[in-house]
């Protein structure tokens, strides 16, 4: 079963359940679908936490996926948040940051995927 907000989101990660995949599979599917079809949910734009549970070693993981934190090349010390000037910070490319969403479900995918599945299709 896989539970999301979104329907197609939800539909696209029990797809990869009816393939073979393992929950693991399911719920990266679940969180890169609800990007594109659900994207006020924050997806690839913030960070979070996925906590697996891996029952052949009775052994439970949990990933941190961060937060934004690289600044972009251009930003200096003077834009750190404790000097930081609203406007800069929110209107400019000065305010951004590398999320850590994507890296974060990849590295779920590639540690505790199934491997059983292509991720793209030619």
């Amino acid at each position: 079963m896989v539970v999301a907000q979104e329907r197609l989101a939800a539909q696209a990660g029990a797809e990869f359940l009816r393939q073979g995949g393992n929950a693991v599979d399911a719920a990266v599917a679940t969180g890169f679908a609800m990007a594109a079809t659900y994207p006020r949910a924050g997806n690839l734009g913030g960070g979070g936490f996925m906590v697996i549970h891996l029952a052949g070693r009775n052994e439970d993981i949990a990933i941190d996926i961060a937060r934004p934190r690289h600044r972009p090349r251009r930003a200096t010390c003077s834009s750190a948040p404790t000097q930081a000037r609203s406007d800069k910070s929110r209107n400019s490319a000065l305010g951004i940051g590398v999320p850590g969403t994507v890296a974060g479900l990849v590295l779920a995918l590639e540690k505790y995927g199934s491997a059983n599945l292509r991720w793209h299709r030619s």
